[in-house]
C-alpha cells in the first residue's frame, strides 16, 4: 500500500490511496462496470465521474489510467511496479495528464489540449486527459471540447471528474458514459481508518474512530485527514475524549444537551446551554449544523432503530439518541427540522446571530401541536379525528392534549358500560362517554365538552349546544352514529339523540349568524382554532351547509 517516493513524510490520505479497483472502498457499482469493460475491451472514450468530495473519482480515473496502461494491460489488476504505472502514481507519466478544470478553465487551455491529442503516446497504450471540477470550465471552453470528445482519436480516453454535474452541459454529458460516485457509509469510512492505525502501529479505539467517521460526511479523503490531526495532537494514540477538543461541536455532549431540553419543551434550559455554547466560543452557524444533523439522527431512528447509518455512532450516542428519539414522531422532527434549516440563511445575514438562533431555538422548544392543513379539512369533512401531539405518533392511548416527547401511560379508568342486561344513568355517566369518545375521535369528544349536562326524556337524550356550527358537527352522520352507538353500549337500550342551540345563538332574520358567534366558534373549537392559529388567518363568515335529517326542536 506504500506509495514509492523520495519524500520523507507521505500523509496518510496519499500514502492510502487504493492503486487497484478491488481497493475501492464504497464504490463497487462503479470499479465492477469498469472492470468487465477492460475485460469485453469496451472501453469508452469518455467517462463522466459524478459525485461528493473525496469519495474517490480522482482515484478511480488514476486506477483505469494504469489499467489502460500498464505493461501487462490492458489489466484490471495493474501491477504497479513497471515505469508505466508508477510514473501514474507519482504524477510524471508524460501519457496521463491531470488539468484543474477551476485554474484553467479557458479557451486557450482546451485549445492547446486540441492540440495534443493528436500525438500518440510515449510509453503506454493510451493517452489520458483527466480533467478534475470539470464544470468550472467556461463555456467557450466546452464548445471548443465539444468536437474533440464527439470523436476522438483512437489512442484518446477522457475521464471527467466533477462535484456538480449539472453544470457541466448536456451536450458535454450525452458524450460521457457517466458514473455517480456515493458517500461512503460511516462503518466502512471507520473500518478502513481502523486497518491504517493497526497497519501504521497507532492506537485509536474504537469510539474516537466512529466520531471520525460520521464527521466526515461520506468523505474518505475528510476522514483521513482528520484521523491525521487526531494522531498529532494525541501523540499517536487517542481516546474519544481526547479528540473532542479538535472535533469542536460534533463532538461534544452540548448539541445532544440542547436537543434533548428543546424536545421537553424547557425553556429555561435551552437559553442556558445556548448561553454556555455561545461563551464557549461555539459559532452560531457550526451550531445550526451541528443541530441539524443531530435532529436527523434522531429522525432517521425513529424510522428504522436498526439503521446501518447509525452503526458509526459510540454506544453512548446511540443510546442519547434511542433515549430523545423514542415514540417520536416523524412529522414533528421534520417541523424541527425545517424550523432550523430555515433559520440558517437569515442568520448568516443577521448582525446579531446569537440572538437570533436562541429565537429560533426557542420556538422549536415551544412545538406543542403539528398538522397539516391537508389533514385538518379532512378531519373537518369527516367530523371526526384525533389531533396528536407534536413529537408523538397518533395513537390511541394518547390523550390529545399532552406536550410534545415520549408517550405518557394513562391511569386505566373504569369501564361506564354495565354488565348486560343492566341499565345506566346518561346524566351521571356523561362525563366517561366524553372520555370514551376522547379515544376514538377526539374531535367530537371536545364538542361535547361544550355541551351542557343532557336531559334524559321519555328516551331521548337532549343535548344544548354553544352554537350552530357545534351542532352540526354533532349532527354530521359518522359523529351522530358514533354517539348514538356509545350511548347504548352505556345503558343496553336504544337513545335516541336530539339537540338544540342556545337561544342566544339564534340567526339574525337574514339567516347569518351574529358577529360573535365567529369568535365563539374560533375559540370553543379546537381544530377551527388549530386551522386559525397554523395558517395565521382568521374566520371572517360562516356559511351553512344543508343540516343532515333529525328533529331539531325550537326553544
Amino acid at each position: 500500500m506504500d506509495e514509492k517516493t523520495s519524500e520523507g513524510y507521505v500523509v496518510i490520505a496519499r500514502k492510502w490511496r487504493p492503486f487497484t479497483f478491488d481497493e475501492v472502498i464504497g464504490q463497487e457499482h462503479v470499479t465492477r462496470t469498469l472492470k468487465n469493460a477492460i475485460q469485453s475491451g469496451r472501453v469508452a472514450h469518455a467517462y463522466l465521474f459524478c459525485g461528493p468530495r473525496g469519495v474517490g473519482k480522482t482515484t478511480v480515473a488514476r486506477v483505469l489510467a494504469k489499467s489502460l496502461n500498464c505493461a501487462e494491460g490492458p489489466t484490471v489488476k495493474p501491477c504497479g511496479e513497471c515505469p508505466v504505472c508508477r510514473e501514474i502514481a507519482q504524477g510524471t507519466s508524460m501519457d496521463v495528464i491531470e488539468i484543474d478544470g477551476a485554474s484553467n478553465r479557458g479557451i486557450d487551455e482546451i485549445r492547446n489540449l486540441r492540440e495534443s491529442v493528436r500525438y500518440a503516446p510515449v510509453g503506454g497504450k493510451r493517452k489520458v486527459y483527466i480533467i478534475d471540477e470539470v464544470h468550472m470550465l467556461t463555456q467557450e471552453a466546452f464548445n471548443a471540447l465539444l468536437k474533440t470528445i464527439e470523436e476522438p482519436p483512437t489512442h484518446v480516453v477522457f475521464m471527467f471528474a466533477t462535484t456538480q454535474p449539472l453544470k457541466v452541459p448536456q451536450t458535454i454529458v450525452s458524450r460521457c458514459q457517466r458514473f455517480d460516485f456515493r458517500r461512503i457509509p460511516a462503518d466502512l469510512i471507520a473500518a478502513r481508518l481502523e486497518q491504517i492505525c493497526e497497519t501504521e502501529g497507532y492506537k485509536c479505539d474504537a469510539g474516537a474512530l466512529g466520531v471520525i467517521s460520521q464527521r466526515a460526511d461520506g468523505s474518505m479523503r475528510d476522514g483521513q485527514s482528520m484521523l491525521e490531526q487526531i494522531l498529532a495532537f494525541s501523540g499517536g494514540s487517542a481516546t474519544e475524549e481526547d479528540i473532542r477538543p479538535i472535533m469542536g461541536l460534533r463532538g461534544s455532549e452540548t448539541v445532544s444537551r440542547i436537543a434533548g431540553a428543546v424536545i421537553r419543551g424547557d425553556e429555561a434550559d435551552v437559553l442556558k446551554l445556548t448561553g454556555e455554547a455561545f461563551d464557549g466560543g461555539i459559532d452560531p452557524l457550526d451550531l445550526v449544523g451541528a443541530l441539524t444533523e443531530w435532529i436527523r439522527y434522531l429522525m432517521v431512528f425513529s424510522i428504522d432503530p436498526e439503521t446501518r447509518e447509525l452503526q458509526g455512532l459510540t454506544d453512548d450516542t446511540r443510546k442519547t439518541i434511542a433515549g430523545q428519539a423514542d415514540n417520536m414522531d416523524t412529522q414533528y422532527l421534520l417541523t424541527l427540522l425545517s424550523m432550523i434549516a430555515d433559520a440558517e440563511d437569515r442568520i448568516k445575514r443577521a448582525t446579531h446571530q446569537r440572538y437570533l438562533l436562541e429565537s429560533v431555538i426557542l420556538r422549536m422548544a415551544n412545538v406543542k401541536f403539528i398538522a397539516r392543513v391537508a389533514d385538518i379539512v379532512e378531519m373537518l369533512k369527516k367530523g371526526g379525528g384525533d389531533r396528536s401531539p407534536a413529537g408523538s405518533s397518533p395513537k390511541k392511548d394518547k390523550p390529545a392534549d399532552k406536550p410534545a416527547g415520549p408517550k405518557r401511560e394513562r391511569a386505566p379508568k373504569q369501564d361506564p358500560r354495565p354488565a348486560a342486561g343492566a341499565t345506566a344513568d346518561i346524566v351521571g355517566s356523561w362525563q366517561d362517554v366524553i372520555e370514551s369518545l376522547r379515544e376514538t375521535s377526539a374531535s367530537l369528544a371536545s364538542v361535547l365538552d361544550l355541551c351542557e349536562v343532557p336531559k334524559l326524556l321519555e328516551g331521548v337524550c337532549w343535548l344544548q349546544l354553544p352554537t350552530a356550527f357545534h351542532q352540526s358537527q354533532v349532527l354530521k352522520g359518522q359523529n351522530l352514529r358514533i354517539l348514538t352507538e356509545e350511548l347504548r353500549k352505556l345503558t343496553n337500550n336504544s337513545v335516541t339523540v336530539k339537540t338544540t342551540v342556545k337561544a342566544e345563538d339564534r340567526k339574525a332574520r337574514d339567516g347569518s349568524p351574529k358577529a360573535d358567534d365567529v369568535t365563539a366558534i374560533v375559540e370553543n373549537d379546537p381544530v377551527i382554532k388549530s386551522l386559525v392559529e397554523s395558517l395565521g388567518g382568521k374566520v371572517v363568515g360562516i356559511r351553512r351547509r344543508k343540516e343532515a335529517a333529525g328533529e331539531q326542536p325550537v326553544n
